[in-house]
């Protein structure tokens, strides 16, 4: 990717137009990036009904240079793959469009963030179900329109074809991207009243059919899911439910992608992985086992007791040590010591580790979430074993649910999350996902109980009362 600069203007519109002026002939693809104002990046996602994403990573959850809140409106480009090198073929694609990529930068502007696909898969990498209207096995966009902030920093970028923008053909979008930027509305509003239908038809035997293959020796950990129907008097709006979810969730990532008029978002504690610091610094999350918190004072004590639990220990264990064995196998260097700790959410406790590592060379973020996804966190082990059963016997299709979502650059670069504690919203109506991890000495109604307060966030957030 070629980066020039040009001396911008006082508003984006006056730098777009002289970045016009200063791209090479024979450029393909274009990524003007000028100052903007600093605001809430709710609501540009709700421009319109094209494809566009909302990204807004957590606090503590990424390295510093990663930050950037993100929403983007429209796409430049769309790659879109399936099969079992499904984020390989979009590391090739992007790779070829990178090399087509010109970006010119306003020469007032430091620091820029890098250019960036935005986007994530399914939990499977076969196929996604009709439902799941849009979206795809894996699916990435590069904005037409994107805006980041991080703090009181922010910058508007216009990726476009190189003779739209000396045509000015950019203009026709400008007006409604121009008015949001420098308009007062939050696009927060009211999220109207929801209800839930929270079916268990069927939970229980598909829980006691997990629990007789652990006993069978099939699998020793397998995680089940299930989805729950809500209905509002209104649309679903996504940035609404983000900005909703923001005051009692902001140290976790919250997203939201849409592809073809349905959203899916989600408020997830987890992790995947995030790789900076040239390609050379992995981190990576470690997350299981749950405990309701307490509001009589003894919230102390939910956290012993998740601790000195042997199902959630168990559960905790199995993800990290499939953690650590497949960075180690990816050549990075992880410890045998690790922290654990306790991540509190608004609901319920986690047993949570954070793996920070170097690795000798630079790695692409691609090749880890394939080699990292799915976790037992959201699928079992043996991972082969657990996919397997969950293929043959978990009635609900995932989707995207419990699938990576995150962003990329041309360094490889970027930082993923595991697309739990999430919901599709298709106009009033939504399907909220939520899943735990079946052991030995789980009982279905527990685990039922346990879904249910995974769901909780999400369904206050949406007018759910």
């Amino acid at each position: 990717m070629e980066v020039r600069s040009v001396k911008g203007g006082a508003t984006p519109a006056e730098t777009f137009s002289q970045a016009a002026l200063a791209i090479p002939d024979g450029c393909g693809l274009v990524a003007v990036t000028a100052a903007a104002p600093a605001r809430l990046p709710h609501g540009l996602i709700r421009l319109d009904r094209n494809p566009g994403i909302l990204w807004l990573p957590g606090i503590g959850t990424a390295a510093a240079s990663h930050q950037w809140q993100a929403a983007g409106k429209g796409y430049a480009r769309m790659l879109r793959s399936k099969g079992p090198d499904r984020f390989a073929d979009i590391r090739e694609e992007a790779r070829i469009a990178f090399d087509m990529l010109v970006h010119v930068i306003d020469e007032g502007l430091d620091a820029v963030p890098s250019v960036r696909w935005f986007g994530g898969g399914a939990f499977s990498a076969a196929s996604v179900d009709p439902g799941w209207s849009g979206f795809f096995p894996a699916g990435f966009i590069l904005p037409r329109w994107l805006y980041l902030c991080r703090n009181d920093r922010a910058v508007i970028r216009l990726t476009i074809e190189a003779q739209e923008l000396r045509d000015g053909g950019w203009r026709a979008g400008w007006e409604d991207v121009e008015q949001w930027l420098y308009s007062d509305d939050t696009g927060w509003g009211n999220a109207g009243t929801a209800t839930v239908q929270h079916d268990g038809t069927g939970w229980s035997s598909l829980v006691d059919s997990a629990l007789g293959a652990i006993e069978a020796g099939e699998m020793e950990k397998v995680v089940v899911a299930r989805a729950s129907e809500v209905r509002s008097e209104r649309s679903f709006c996504a940035d609404q439910i983000a900005a909703a979810l923001t005051p009692d969730y902001g140290s976790c990532i919250r997203f939201a992608v849409r592809f073809d008029g349905d959203v899916f978002m989600g408020v997830t504690p987890e992790q995947l992985v995030c790789v900076h610091g040239g390609g050379r610094v992995v981190e990576a999350d470690a997350l299981a086992g749950s405990m309701k918190r307490r509001i009589d004072g003894q919230d102390e004590a939910s956290v012993t007791d998740l601790l000195d639990s042997y199902k959630n220990r168990l559960e905790f264990e199995y993800v990290l040590n499939d953690l650590m064995e497949r960075m180690r196998a990816f050549g990075l260097r992880v410890s045998d010591c690790v922290p654990l700790r306790v991540k509190s959410l608004k609901d319920v406790h986690h047993i949570h580790s954070r793996m920070i590592t170097e690795a000798d060379h630079p790695v692409h973020i691609l090749d880890l979430v394939a080699a990292l996804h799915p976790t037992p966190a959201v699928c079992g082990t043996p991972r082969e074993a657990a996919a397997r059963w969950l293929a043959r016997h978990e009635p609900m299709e995932r989707g995207w649910y419990a699938g990576p979502v995150g962003w990329f650059d041309e360094a490889g670069e970027g930082d993923f999350a595991v697309a739990i504690r999430s919901a599709l919203l298709s106009g009033k109506r939504a399907r909220v996902f939520a899943g735990c991890g079946i052991v030995r000495g789980s009982a279905s109604e527990t685990e039922l109980e346990e879904t249910k307060i995974k769901q909780q966030a999400m369904l206050t957030a949406m007018g759910v009362s």
